[in-house]
C-alpha cells in the first residue's frame, strides 16, 4: 500500500511539473491557447514530436526515442503503452482546456483504462470514467451499467 502511494505522490509532483508547463505554454505558445478538444492536444503533441518522449516516460526510459517513435506510429500493437500515453496527453488536455489540474481520484480512474486496453469490453457506472475511457482506449467498446440494467 505504501508503495501505491508512493507511486501517486511521485505521479502528483510530475503533474504539477506538467502544469508549469501548460500554463507557460498557455501564455506563450498562441496554437496552445487554441487547443479545445482532446483531438486538438492529440494531434499538436503529434506534430511537435512530443509523443515519443511519453513513451519514453511510460516505459520507464527503457526505450530509445527512435523505438518510441515505433511504439507511436504502431498503437493497436501496444494497447497498454498506448493508453498511458492516451491518458497523459489527455490529463494535459483537462488542464490547456479548463486551466486546472485534474483532481486525484482521476489517476485511479486512468489506472482502469490501462487495465482495460487489452479487453474486449469495459462496463461502468461513472459517466466520467466512461467519458475518458472513449478518449484512452477508444478501441475498447464501453457498456453503461445502468443502461444495462434498465434493458434486463
Amino acid at each position: 500500500m505504501a508503495e501505491v502511494e508512493v507511486a501517486k505522490e511521485h505521479e502528483l509532483r510530475a503533474q504539477k511539473a506538467r502544469l508549469s508547463t501548460v500554463n507557460f505554454l498557455r501564455t506563450a505558445d498562441r496554437t496552445v491557447r487554441r487547443l479545445r478538444t482532446f483531438d486538438d492536444v492529440w494531434a499538436y503533441s503529434e506534430s511537435t514530436g512530443l509523443l515519443e518522449p511519453l513513451f519514453v516516460e511510460v516505459l520507464g526510459g527503457s526505450v530509445t526515442l527512435a523505438e518510441a517513435k515505433e511504439l507511436a506510429t504502431s498503437p493497436s500493437s501496444f494497447p497498454a503503452n498506448t493508453a498511458a500515453v492516451r491518458a497523459n496527453v489527455y490529463l494535459n488536455f483537462i488542464m490547456i482546456s479548463n486551466g486546472v489540474k485534474p483532481g486525484k481520484d482521476k489517476l485511479n480512474d486512468y489506472k482502469h483504462c490501462f487495465e482495460a486496453s487489452y479487453c474486449d469490453a469495459f462496463l461502468t457506472a461513472d459517466r466520467q470514467q466512461e467519458t475518458a475511457m472513449k478518449v484512452i482506449c477508444p478501441w475498447v467498446p464501453i457498456q453503461n451499467w445502468n443502461r444495462r440494467l434498465q434493458e434486463l
